[in-house]
C-alpha cells in the first residue's frame, strides 16, 4: 500500500513487522504506566496510553488491538491503585476498570475504522471499476519503481502497450454491454498471460498496459507469444476487432517514466495507423538493437 501520505511515524510503524509492532507497544504501555507510577497524583496519564493503543490499532489485527486495549486498562488502574492510600470497594474498581476499557476500546475500534477506510480509497484511487485491475495512477507509479531498479542494478524490464481496434464500432454495433464484456475478456486475457510478479493494468478506455519487471527481448518475446494464442480468433470472431500492441524493452540507462511511456505509446500507435492486430517492439537504448 502507498503511505507516502502517512507520517513518519506511521510509515515507520508499517514497515515493522506484527511481533516488532506488538514488543513496540507493549514497551511503550511499560514506559506511560512508569511515567504514570512516577509522577504526583495531580497529574493525569491516562491520555499516555491512547499512544500505543493507536499504534497497535493501525498496525495490527482487531483481536490484537483488543488485548492491548485491556492491558493499557490494566495497567492504568494498576497505578492508580498503587498509589491510593485508602483502598477502594471492590464494585468501584471494576466500574473503574470497565470504563477505561470502554474507552480504550472504543478508540482502537475508530483508529482500525480509520485505518481501512484509509486503504479501500487508496484501493479505489488505484483500481479501475470495470475491470478490477490496477489503473493508470497504480501502473504509472509502480513503473517509477522499476525503471529506479534497472538504473542501480541494471535489470532489464519490457512495456507492453494494448489497444483494442475497432472498439468504437463494437459498442456502436453490439452496445456498450457487448464492448464492457469485450474489455473484461482482453484483460483475463492479459492476466493468463504474465507470470505473479508482471502487472497488468488499463489505462483507460481500450487501452492496457503490461510491466514485465526482469523482461528482456526474448522474456517479451515469450509473453508476447503467450498473449497472441490468447487473443488469436475470438476477439474477431466474436466482436470483430483485433489489438494492436506495443512494446519497449529497456535493457539498461532507462529514460524518464515520460519517456518511456511516449516511446511505448508512440509505438502502439504506430502499429495501429498501419497493419492493425499486431506488434510493434523496440529496444532501449537504441544502440544496444535496432527496432523489432
Amino acid at each position: 500500500m502507498d503511505s507516502s501520505a502517512d507520517g513518519p511515524l506511521l510509515r515507520w510503524i508499517d514497515r515493522r513487522s506484527p511481533a516488532t509492532a506488538s514488543a513496540i507497544v507493549a514497551m511503550l504501555i511499560a514506559a506511560v504506566a512508569v511515567a504514570d507510577w512516577f509522577s504526583s497524583a495531580d497529574i493525569a496519564f491516562t491520555l499516555g496510553y491512547l499512544l500505543p493503543l493507536a499504534l497497535a490499532a493501525w498496525r495490527l489485527p482487531r483481536v490484537f488491538a483488543g488485548g492491548f486495549a485491556v492491558l493499557c486498562a490494566g495497567a492504568w488502574l494498576l497505578v492508580q491503585e498503587l498509589r491510593r492510600v485508602e483502598s477502594q470497594p471492590f464494585a468501584v474498581l471494576c466500574a473503574n476498570l470497565v470504563m477505561e476499557l470502554l474507552v480504550f476500546l472504543s478508540f482502537g475500534l475508530l483508529i482500525g475504522a480509520l485505518r481501512r477506510r484509509l486503504q479501500q480509497e487508496r484501493k479505489l484511487a488505484r483500481t479501475d471499476f470495470l475491470t478490477g485491475m490496477p489503473n493508470r495512477r497504480a501502473f504509472v507509479a509502480e513503473l517509477e519503481r522499476e525503471a529506479e531498479r534497472c538504473r542501480r542494478y541494471g535489470q532489464p524490464f519490457s512495456v507492453v502497450y494494448l489497444d483494442v481496434d475497432h472498439f468504437k464500432q463494437v459498442n456502436d454495433r453490439l452496445g456498450h454491454a457487448a464492448g464492457d464484456a469485450l474489455l473484461k475478456r482482453v484483460a483475463y486475457s492479459l492476466q493468463n498471460a504474465v507470470r505473479k510478479v508482471d502487472l497488468v493494468a488499463r489505462l483507460g478506455g481500450d487501452e492496457f498496459a503490461m510491466l514485465l519487471p526482469g523482461a528482456d527481448s526474448i522474456g517479451a518475446d515469450t509473453v508476447l507469444r503467450r498473449l497472441d494464442s490468447l487473443l488469436a480468433g475470438w476477439v474477431q470472431r466474436e466482436f470483430g476487432a483485433s489489438c494492436s500492441i506495443g512494446c519497449l524493452t529497456v535493457l539498461r540507462h532507462p529514460p524518464g517514466v515520460e519517456e518511456i511511456v511516449a516511446r511505448v505509446d508512440a509505438l502502439m500507435y504506430r502499429q495501429k495507423s498501419g497493419k492493425r492486430g499486431g506488434t510493434l517492439r523496440e529496444v532501449w537504448p537504441a544502440d544496444a538493437k535496432s527496432a523489432i
